[in-house]
């Protein structure tokens, strides 16, 4: 937690662990229903330049996530953050945020259709890294969920956003000091436009 800049607390909640050598930290995947359908590994200390990640074999991509939010009675959320990766949605996480990560900036984007359409959203930001792999794998993100039926039905507003320069993702600007609220306000890279019907015709 320390080397991450996150709270414990949330580690607990999302239930990280470590390996049985006690070398690598073990973040479990889940599916939009909040089953665990992998497990990430990665070596510590976090940020050693020759820390590693990987998948335990068999592992499927899915959410990293707060086992709490199976857990409560279903119900419409105001603002969903998507992040890419475990250790930035931890970091929303801590801030009292309703975020999940995707295991990579191209992946996981089944069980997050998923968990929208289990949990409604009325606004999604997807934050990506602040690289170019990043944002367009964002882009494509948002470009692919407002074509979902379920998606356009909830949802006002799908943003892709990232944290301002010099940060290179949402978690190093926590760390240096970024509240909720300015999550919340990061301005958008793409606003992917959800279609509206406007006008019935009953005859």
């Amino acid at each position: 937690a320390d080397s991450l800049g996150v709270s414990s607390t949330t580690l607990g909640r999302m239930r990280v662990g470590l390996s049985e050598d006690g070398q690598c930290s073990t973040w479990p995947m889940r599916n939009g229903k909040g089953e665990i359908i992998g497990v990430r590994l990665t070596i510590l200390p976090w940020n050693a330049q020759d820390s590693k990640k990987w998948s335990r074999r068999d592992s499927q991509n899915g959410l990293f996530a707060s086992a709490e939010d199976f857990r409560c009675p279903i119900k419409k959320i105001q603002t969903l953050l998507i992040t890419e990766g475990a250790s930035d949605a931890a970091a929303a996480i801590s801030l009292s945020l309703r975020a999940v990560g995707r295991a990579s900036c191209h992946a996981s984007t089944h069980p997050v259709r998923d968990y929208v359409e289990r949990f409604r959203p009325t606004r999604i930001l997807i934050f990506a890294d602040n690289d170019s792999p990043g944002i367009q794998g964002g882009i494509r993100l948002a470009r692919w969920l407002v074509d979902q039926p379920a998606v356009a039905l909830t949802a006002d507003e799908v943003k892709v956003v990232a944290p301002p320069p010099p940060h290179g993702d949402l978690r190093d600007w926590v760390k240096q000091g970024a509240r909720a609220s300015d999550l919340l306000a990061a301005p958008p890279i793409e606003m992917a436009r959800i279609p509206k019907q406007t006008f019935f015709d009953f005859g």
